[in-house]
């Protein structure tokens, strides 16, 4: 009997940390996106700036 509470205990907290490792992932890739679109934004701010300069 106690084993079968460890199981469930264990496989709980395997279930939690699958849960918190996905949540992480998302983060990184939402992070990742809103990185690319900053370049993204910088680099057409830089080549406005140098359009208005000619």
């Amino acid at each position: 009997m106690a084993s079968e509470n460890h199981k469930k205990a264990q496989s709980r907290e395997e279930m939690r940390f699958e849960r918190e490792a996905k949540a992480l992932q998302k983060n990184l890739e939402k992070r990742k996106l809103q990185q690319k679109k900053r370049e993204e934004l910088k680099k057409s701010r830089k080549n406005k700036q140098t359009e208005n300069q000619d």
